[in-house]
């Protein structure tokens, strides 16, 4: 990617976050990264290399970076043709990150790219969804029983769709000791979610966390305001209804 590097300061010499779309060349990286952290969740499905290597291509999978080139946050945007479905996953933030804003920036850039790149609204029928893991012994806490998924629906603006059970198997090198995971599952709402992303695209301002520095490189050509007209485009195109339509309504 144009611009890539490591030691990033800003102008005052302090370190920034530095949030980018992987290259073809850091797959093996990001993936070892990725491994790791879903061998110590085992409500994070684990991602093969090749899945990593072909969303890279496309410019699906986006990261944040420490100063010294450490991985601090993941997330992807992977299509399904056939099935017309997206799904922002692989949401994965450094603990000793947390609460910097790092999620919820991959996030929101995962979603941006896959709405304005891949012109996903003009597929016919197509869902965005975001999908959490969890195992059923989580269920018997109440506090666990609440909804804590504060990217996905306070910053991504998707919606409740349904809760189901995922067997044993159904998910490749995914094992639970009571043979299921429960999932929530999420959906984009329209035109509630295009409205907070391009709120968030229209003021930025190169702080994350309320101000810590951060770096977003895009490729050629593309960049935050041309991110906010798309989004704002979108947003007379497809009117929606509110808390009521998903995308694929």
């Amino acid at each position: 990617m144009k611009g890539y590097r490591f030691g990033f300061a800003d102008a005052a010499g302090g370190a920034v976050f530095l949030f980018s779309a992987i290259e073809h060349g850091q797959c093996a990286a990001v993936h070892q990264w990725h491994r790791g952290f879903a061998g110590a969740n085992r409500a994070i499905a684990p991602r093969d290399y090749d899945f990593f290597e072909l969303l890279a291509w496309d410019g699906c999978v986006w990261a944040a970076m420490s100063d010294e080139g450490d991985f601090l946050a993941l997330a992807y945007a992977a299509f399904d043709e056939d099935e017309a479905v997206c799904e922002i996953g692989g949401l994965m933030v450094d603990v000793r990150y947390r609460g910097n804003g790092l999620g919820s920036t991959v996030a929101r850039l995962a979603l941006c790219h896959a709405l304005v790149s891949e012109n996903l609204l003009a597929v016919p029928g197509v869902r965005i969804i975001a999908r959490v893991l969890r195992e059923p012994q989580e269920m018997a806490d109440a506090h666990a029983q609440e909804r804590r998924f504060t990217i996905i629906e306070d910053v991504l603006r998707f919606r409740h769709a349904r809760q189901y059970a995922l067997q044993n198997g159904e998910i490749e090198n995914l094992v639970c000791d009571d043979g299921f995971f429960v999932v929530d599952e999420y959906e984009m709402v329209i035109p509630d979610t295009i409205a907070a992303l391009a709120d968030w695209a229209r003021s930025w301002t190169g702080f994350v966390g309320g101000d810590k520095p951060a770096l977003v490189e895009f490729h050629d050509g593309v960049d935050m305001a041309l991110w906010t007209q798309a989004l704002e485009r979108m947003l007379l195109e497809h009117p929606g209804t509110g808390a009521g339509q998903g995308a694929g309504d």
